[in-house]
């Protein structure tokens, strides 16, 4: 597998702006797997790092142990009829999403919204806070960034991640 996001600091490139992109977001992936696939499959529509452990997985032919997975193999089609979170919070001070063809991003310092049908966004994008869109927007990102806080807070204790994972791995060789 290979993959590596692009540019996303001022050092990389000057031209970075502090907004969500697709030179900062998109990142290239391979997946090599001869024995299980004998030709090239390209993905059309936009995927996740949510869906490379299940895609890796089913290339492998793993089916127990997977309770904790998210996300679907990259070639499953209804791939494409869901949102995808984009969160660069502590980056650029902005979170967005992918939604029905469109991408939308907010934020959070000047409450701005923003909509394009690419992954780049001007001044030209901006939805009016008049808007009942603005209001959705801003509404979808703060759910989804409430969520992580009470999955990180609530369920996701690192030891009984760690541990789950020791344990689908069967019994350690070698001592202890």
């Amino acid at each position: 597998m290979v993959g590596d996001h692009g540019l996303r600091t001022s050092e990389e490139d000057p031209v970075v702006n502090g907004m969500i992109n697709e030179i900062s977001f998109r990142v290239p992936l391979l997946i090599y797997a001869p024995a299980a696939l004998h030709q090239t499959v390209s993905i059309p529509w936009l995927t996740s790092h949510i869906d490379v452990a299940p895609t890796v997985l089913d290339l492998l032919g793993v089916e127990t142990g997977r309770e904790f997975e998210q996300g679907a193999p990259i070639w499953t089609p209804d791939i494409a009829n869901r949102q995808t979170y984009f969160f660069a919070q502590t980056l650029f001070g902005t979170d967005g999403y992918y939604s029905s063809g469109r991408f939308y991003m907010r934020n959070d310092m000047s409450d701005t919204v923003y909509e394009n049908s690419i992954q780049h966004f001007d001044t030209s994008d901006i939805i009016p806070k008049s808007s009942p869109q603005h209001e959705t927007v801003s509404v979808a990102l703060a759910r989804m960034v409430g969520l992580q806080q009470v999955v990180a807070t609530r369920f996701c204790q690192s030891h009984a991640i760690r541990d789950h994972i020791f344990e689908a791995a069967g019994p350690k060789s070698g001592g202890n």
